[in-house]
């Protein structure tokens, strides 16, 4: 039977053998660019990495509930305004919240999305922005058709409320440049 202090110098023996099998791994790696066999520290680092990939590297996504929101965009003459790009960012404290995001289609109507398509937008107070960014000339970036004032949620002036159950957010009424 070992005693305690021969337990403890067989653990530091094999922690600095396998630190030396490490080492002479990276100088192989670094030296041919790969390692011809496998070696205690190569199998770790496979298993870590896999354990890593199977774990998802942090515990998991906290989402906070959502729920089902849509709307519309139209133009002071209540035209509607297609491939808009709608963003709602939380105001106040709750700034960490998710920024649920929708496109309107060709009706200005929207769905927003947070983590999964059309799932909607967590409770909370929001400033909304809009774009409309279209290609006019195919040799030419996109350009924003929309007042620049509305894709800052520090100008935009446009709010929106967010509670349980399902949400229809009030016409968003924009303006061309």
């Amino acid at each position: 039977m070992q005693t305690q202090t021969q337990v403890t110098e067989s653990r530091s023996l094999f922690r600095g053998r396998a630190s030396e099998l490490c080492s002479e791994s990276i100088r192989r790696i670094a030296h041919d660019g790969i390692v011809s066999r496998s070696t205690p520290c190569t199998v770790g680092i496979t298993i870590a990495i896999a354990l890593l990939a199977v774990s998802g590297c942090g515990g998991g996504e906290r989402r906070v509930p959502v729920f089902k929101t849509s709307g519309s965009v139209v133009r002071a003459d209540g035209s509607a305004v297609p491939n808009a790009l709608v963003v709602l960012h939380a105001t106040g404290a709750a700034s960490s919240v998710p920024k649920p995001r929708g496109t309107t289609d060709d009706q200005g109507r929207f769905q927003l999305t947070t983590y999964e398509v059309d799932d909607g937008a967590p409770v909370g107070q929001f400033t909304v922005t809009v774009e409309q960014w279209i290609r006019d000339d195919p040799n030419l970036p996109p350009s924003n058709h929309l007042v620049a004032t509305l894709a800052k949620p520090e100008s935009s002036g446009l709010q929106a409320s967010i509670t349980q159950g399902a949400n229809e957010i009030p016409p968003l009424t924009v303006q061309n440049k």
